[in-house]
């Protein structure tokens, strides 16, 4: 896979066994399951990323300074090495500390090599079965087998101590997925769906974070749909980035389906979650997750969808508001829905339902 903007190439590949003891139930272990991503043109970075660029200009700014996008990295480093400057003006440097991290996550060449279990069991007896319950369990250990050896195969290290595999250093994580769907039939046509999902990768070893190609993101035509993709948190950060990720993942869905005419359905739901960073290398303390008061920081939205559904083809239209911000302060976290308009919802396009 490659992407233009920073010269990405991916190479991935797995190696495993899949079966299923009953029809219910899929046990899959990849046994191998690699991947080698290369940024060849990193110094892009603050060119492609907007956002970030934005925030070190106003920083350049407010200090009378001028900065392009070429020159942003240079910019940065000549303020966090300035031991005095920083002492004066310790809120900027964290700020541009935060957005190094950021930089140094987007942009590095990482190699992958992990072991996956997964653990899959559906009721449904049938396809089309309105009323079922599905749970997925995901445990995968990265770079373990590396870590064992790296001495033993005198694994070279790069500037910053990390073992190194042609150059590239290796991933070391933990990280497992569980998620519960249950459906149930009201009457006929009328189906209440709920949706349960907690997610997390520990790095540790080789790794101060997890790469982002194994991060979690909020927000989305599947998740939680007052959000645009990669737009809500981590945390109470707002969204700051052009895609913001983290380690941490909880996420909850509720919706009533019902019949309209046809093959016209309708729907009603409240999505609430969000993303935290848990021991990832996190400076920014708005995105970490600090144990239970960081539940008050889930976001819930609420919306109605439209459904044209053919059975085996469904085009899905859902319209989703804020209705808790974690991202604001006090009460102007709960939104004021009677000064909400319809323009203030976030359009889901979608194939297929969201779960």
């Amino acid at each position: 896979q490659n992407n233009i903007g920073l010269d990405r190439n991916k190479y991935a590949g797995i190696f495993g066994y899949e079966w299923r003891p009953i029809k219910e139930r899929k046990i899959k272990f990849d046994l191998i399951n690699y991947m080698f991503i290369t940024n060849k043109k990193a110094d892009n970075y603050f060119k492609i990323y907007t956002l970030a660029f934005n925030q070190v200009e106003e920083i350049a700014n407010q200090l009378g300074q001028t900065v392009t996008p070429g020159t942003a990295d240079v910019f940065i480093n000549s303020l966090l090495y300035n031991t005095s400057f920083c002492n004066s003006n310790p809120d900027i440097c964290q700020q541009l500390k935060n957005i190094k991290e950021r930089e140094k996550r987007i942009t590095q060449n990482i190699f992958i090599l992990s072991n996956k279990f997964d653990f899959y069991y559906d009721s449904r007896k049938q396809l089309l079965q309105p009323d079922f319950y599905l749970f997925n369990s995901t445990f995968e250990m990265a770079g373990s087998l590396l870590g064992a050896f790296a001495k033993t195969l005198s694994l070279p290290k790069n500037d910053l101590g990390q073992y190194t595999v042609n150059n590239v250093p290796y991933a070391e994580y933990f990280k497992t997925d569980l998620s519960l769907i249950r459906h149930w039939q009201l009457h006929k046509e009328h189906i209440l769906a709920y949706r349960a999902f907690v997610g997390l990768a520990l790095p540790y070893g080789n790794s101060e974070s997890v790469p982002f190609v194994s991060s979690y993101f909020a927000g989305g035509s599947n998740d939680i749909r007052g959000w645009r993709a990669y737009t809500l948190g981590p945390g109470t950060s707002g969204g700051p980035n052009e895609f913001n990720e983290a380690n941490f993942k909880i996420t909850t869905n509720l919706e009533y389906r019902f019949p309209i005419a046809g093959y016209l359905k309708g729907a009603l739901f409240t999505d609430a979650g969000n993303i935290w960073n848990l021991n990832n290398g996190e400076t920014d303390e708005r995105s970490r997750f600090k144990g239970f008061e960081s539940l008050k920081d889930i976001a819930i939205a609420g919306g109605f969808g439209l459904r044209v559904d053919f059975t085996y083809f469904i085009i899905r239209f859902d319209m989703g508001y804020k209705v808790y911000d974690p991202a604001k302060t006090g009460k102007e976290r709960w939104i004021d829905l009677n000064q909400t308009k319809f323009t203030d919802g976030v359009l889901n396009i979608g194939i297929s339902y969201p779960f």
